[in-house]
């Protein structure tokens, strides 16, 4: 941080005298929560606590992390800033993620791409593609070269808030970069998916052949096919799984879920019990997720008997669950 910069907070700090008493103080409850929820980063849980508003966000967080020598210990270590980061991306508190950027930037901290990348996660998660956008243009101004990860979730947050047109420009630069993944490829497709006249799926399996950078794996089909999946596109993930069969790769149990949890949304019970009963000659075991997806299918379509005796079955394995419960009582 430059000394004007740390000069303006300490003046801050000084005429609120209660702000540092509340910062100790969320500092200490979150230490007592924290034993409640062990699974967050205690930055985290710390961060939360504060809540911070748009007027004071910068100052606070800057308070939160200055506490124990956050910012310092972030400066030898930036794998904690990224931990904290990824946490914030799993809560999908992005703006509470730009924030801790914002501060890190103007405390002095490096800002790598691991840290850029956690925050477009973010950006993801919350379908905040014009943040996720502007997080690739501050990576540019500050010389931080974007990964496939960091493209992959700008993409993907573009796919999620159905902006093909955006999707694709992001694509076209991270094919030029070099930083093409499949989940980039995915979102693309969930962005075209969501629109009546959207490009046949077999374009995108001829865009993909057509791009070295992405291998043509499970990996690869199985994230088209959830795309198709969340745009309840049946006919789209059937075409992609035969795709797969027909020598791209083997198939796998999640390309096979999604497909069936496609044919689910969309009502297709037939063609969703047709895949279910294909699993066995593809030596592939149905899971709970499989039988979940079929069940409600049948419940949906109005076929108890079916659903029930498929229920029996998955009480045999001993695999039942809430989801299991929830798509029988709920119809």
């Amino acid at each position: 941080m430059e000394r004007s910069e740390a000069a303006e907070v300490d003046s801050a700090l000084v005429a609120e005298g209660a702000f540092g008493v509340r910062v100790t103080l969320l500092y200490i409850a979150s230490s007592v929560r924290h034993s409640e929820q062990a699974w967050l980063v205690p930055e985290v849980d710390l961060l939360l606590s504060g809540n911070p508003g748009n007027e004071d966000a910068a100052l606070l967080v800057y308070q939160l992390l200055s506490e124990g020598n956050t910012l310092t210990r972030w400066a030898r270590r930036p794998a904690e800033a990224t931990c904290v980061l990824n946490g914030l991306a799993k809560l999908r508190r992005t703006i509470l993620a730009l924030q801790v950027l914002k501060v890190m930037q103007r405390a002095g901290v490096e800002v790598n791409v691991f840290h850029y990348s956690s925050a477009a996660s973010a950006c993801e998660k919350s379908g905040q593609w014009m943040l996720a956008v502007q997080l690739l243009a501050d990576m540019k101004g500050g010389n931080v070269q974007p990964n496939v990860f960091t493209f992959g979730s700008a993409v993907s947050s573009c796919g999620v808030a159905a902006c093909w047109v955006e999707a694709l420009a992001l694509l076209a630069m991270a094919e030029a970069a070099d930083a093409v993944n499949a989940f980039a490829f995915s979102g693309w497709l969930l962005a075209n998916l969501a629109f009546p006249l959207a490009p046949p799926v077999s374009y995108f399996i001829q865009f993909c052949q057509s791009c070295s950078q992405v291998q043509r794996d499970a990996v690869c089909i199985s994230s088209a096919i959830s795309a198709c999946e969340k745009r309840a596109r049946w006919q789209a993930a059937i075409h992609l799984l035969q795709s797969m069969q027909e020598g791209w790769t083997r198939p796998n149990l999640v390309a096979e879920n999604a497909a069936l949890s496609a044919c689910e949304k969309a009502r297709r019970w037939q063609h969703a019990f047709a895949l279910f009963r294909e699993l066995p000659r593809k030596r592939l075991k149905a899971d709970k997720i499989s039988y979940n997806a079929m069940i409600s299918a049948c419940a949906n379509s109005g076929h108890w008997e079916l659903a029930l005796m498929l229920l029996e079955e998955l009480l045999r394995m001993k695999q039942p669950d809430v989801m299991t419960s929830d798509s029988l009582a709920c119809r």
